[in-house]
């Protein structure tokens, strides 16, 4: 875990992609990595993002972006923003992208409550899994010029 990583040495890139939903305490993280940083070095942070068409459509069935138990926390972009507050860092970006795959297990597993598959395998082993994120891809990349989307970057800098 990147909390208990020790060097003496500053980055000036840290990813953390689709790493800060899976923590207990984002915010250790997140002054981790200032502590990591070089002087103008910058912080790259993917995660799901919750205040998403998606997310809310599914919100009371199963949004794929959840991942239950594996996310922990899962942010929008304004609790991001209030998180960030709390450190020692500053926002330089938000940006949103595509999150097929969310859009994905969502309706794969709305089938499954349904009972329209037939037989039970790994919804990434259904044969609709690559159809599916093929065209949640196309839809979200096309919503993303006007909405937010499924999943966000965050471009953090000291």
């Amino acid at each position: 875990m990147i909390e208990d990583y020790h060097t003496e040495k500053k980055f000036d890139v840290i990813l953390l992609l689709n790493i800060i939903e899976h923590v207990a305490n984002p915010i250790s993280v997140l002054q981790k990595t200032e502590k990591m940083l070089a002087p103008r070095g910058i912080v790259v942070i993917k995660t799901p993002n919750v205040d998403s068409l998606d997310a809310n459509l599914f919100r009371r069935s199963y949004w794929g972006g959840l991942h239950c138990p594996r996310h922990w926390i899962i942010f929008s972009d304004k609790s991001f923003l209030k998180m960030v507050e709390q450190v020692k860092l500053s926002v330089v970006q938000i940006s949103f992208t595509q999150g097929a795959p969310f859009w994905t297990y969502s309706i794969l597993q709305l089938f499954r409550k349904k009972k329209v598959e037939l037989k039970k395998t790994p919804l990434i082993d259904h044969p609709l899994f690559g159809v599916l994120s093929l065209l949640f891809a196309i839809f979200d990349t096309v919503r993303s010029m006007f909405s937010k989307t499924s999943q966000m970057f965050v471009v953090l800098k000291k």
